[in-house]
């Protein structure tokens, strides 16, 4: 039995006391890891500390993760099911391309790989143990959900106590949950996109993926059964970072579920936190903003190993596309008829354009 199986039961008994995953983890010198595989198999088994009491160390660790056959693994190797999980949550990655990459690697050693039925019952069994825990939803570097938070803060004039309010844009990675927020004047067209461009140069890339609300200053009609019509500057700057923009169904949360529950983090560990203090600029308030987001992201999760910060520089940062030299430049597009003089006006100047287009409607 190796040393660190010994530590099962005894986990299991000081969860089953109340005690904390970090109290456990500091008492037995483990890792939440190993805590939380032995409470989601004693949870799958539905296990008591009645049941466990009586067991030995051994047979207690036998029953959470029972042995397989030693004879059947030297002739029949199995692969590594833990690893395949993280493996799936890479772009691109799905299980036949993991099964041949396992199959070359045991044929290289003389020895016979599961066929692609066996290796997929195999990790659907691995996934089907410990499926509470486990969201496959979430692949690496893959996509960012966007949205403005409800809640506005207030701006008040410092000469003349006149207040007006701000808006946080919230973005998140949904595999790291690594967080943007910036506080803006207003929801227009400007800052919506201005916003974007800030969050690419904060994450320090880009996904293939950009999800968005059905906000009129992004998307200007989504059919349930059509294409979607994306404003013009807003499609402008999804090309020129190279995003795919794909709204969420109207009144679906659940297609944006990351930024949704984002939303609720940040509204309590932000805005919440910062109640109480008067900002005369919404430059002064992105600065208290900054420091709050930057303590957000570098929190302990609860129920999963690190930090939003730690996840997304140890596991998400590096699969992330790179940013074009320069950022893009917001640009208003808008209709005007062609005079007789084959001139447009805009913001009180003439254009000249083409003779053939007189009386027709272009975009400047």
């Amino acid at each position: 039995m190796k040393q660190y199986e010994e530590k099962y039961k005894e986990i299991f008994r000081y969860l089953s006391l109340g005690i904390s995953r970090n109290e456990i983890s500091k008492l037995l010198k483990t890792s939440r890891k190993t805590i939380r595989k032995v409470e989601n198999a004693a949870e799958s088994l539905r296990l008591t500390w009645n049941d466990a009491s009586s067991m030995t160390s051994e047979e207690f660790s036998d029953k959470l993760f029972p042995k397989s056959n030693d004879d059947n693994d030297n002739l029949q190797p199995k692969p590594d099911r833990e690893m395949m999980y993280l493996e799936l949550q890479r772009p691109g990655v799905n299980k036949m391309v993991l099964w041949q990459e396992y199959s070359k690697e045991v044929r290289a050693t003389g020895k016979i790989p599961l066929q692609y039925s066996q290796f997929c019952n195999y990790f659907n069994q691995y996934i089907e143990r410990n499926k509470a825990t486990m969201h496959f939803e979430h692949k690496v570097a893959e996509r960012i959900e966007v949205d403005w938070v409800g809640t506005a803060v207030s701006i008040v004039d410092e000469l003349t106590g006149e207040v007006s309010k701000g808006y946080l844009f919230v973005a998140t990675l949904p595999y790291s949950q690594y967080t943007y927020v910036e506080l803006m004047s207003d929801m227009k067209q400007e800052n919506w996109i201005n916003a974007h461009i800030n969050m690419f140069e904060y994450f320090g890339g880009t996904t293939p993926l950009l999800i968005p609300d059905n906000l009129k200053t992004g998307v200007i009609k989504h059919p349930k059964n059509d294409d979607v019509i994306l404003n013009k500057s807003y499609q402008e700057m999804g090309d020129y970072y190279d995003v795919a923009i794909v709204p969420t169904f109207v009144r679906s949360p659940k297609g944006k579920p990351s930024v949704e529950g984002t939303v609720g983090k940040v509204t309590s560990s932000i805005i919440a936190r910062l109640r109480k203090e008067e900002f005369h600029s919404i430059k002064e308030a992105n600065i208290k903003i900054r420091k709050c987001l930057d303590e957000f992201n570098a929190k302990s999760f609860q129920k999963r190993d690190g930090s939003r910060k730690e996840i997304f520089e140890n596991e998400e940062k590096i699969f992330l596309r790179p940013l074009p030299k320069e950022s893009y430049e917001f640009a208003v597009w808008k209709k005007a008829t062609v005079q007789y003089n084959y001139h447009v006006a805009f913001d009180k100047m003439y254009y000249s354009v083409p003779y053939e287009y007189i009386k027709q409607k272009v975009d400047i």
